[in-house]
């Protein structure tokens, strides 16, 4: 395991680290093609591999809950919103509907 940065502080991989002991055991890698990425950076992603896909990666710098987010891929993440979510309403997370 890492050292303690001279600050004292844990560096980032060692509080990887310990995080995954948390779920050691409990964690399995998924197949590649569970998983769409891209969905915060490239707009030529099939909307129908989107439909089939078990999870949707928003990675990249346009997340779906920015104004600057891919605007055809935000009703995939806004239909598992709760409108009444008293967080979501303080965080000012829009969510208009498409």
């Amino acid at each position: 395991m890492d050292e303690l940065k001279k600050d004292g502080r844990l560096s980032e991989s060692t509080g990887l680290s310990a995080g995954l002991l948390t779920f050691d055991g409990l964690v399995y890698p998924l197949e590649e093609g569970w998983i769409l990425p891209g969905l915060g950076y490239n707009y030529g992603i099939d909307l129908e591999d989107m439909k089939t896909a078990a999870i949707l990666h928003f990675d990249g710098s346009m997340k779906p809950w920015l104004d600057l987010g891919i605007p055809k891929y935000k009703r995939y993440w806004r239909k598992f919103l709760d409108p009444q979510n008293q967080f979501l309403s303080d965080c000012n997370v829009n969510l208009i509907r498409d």
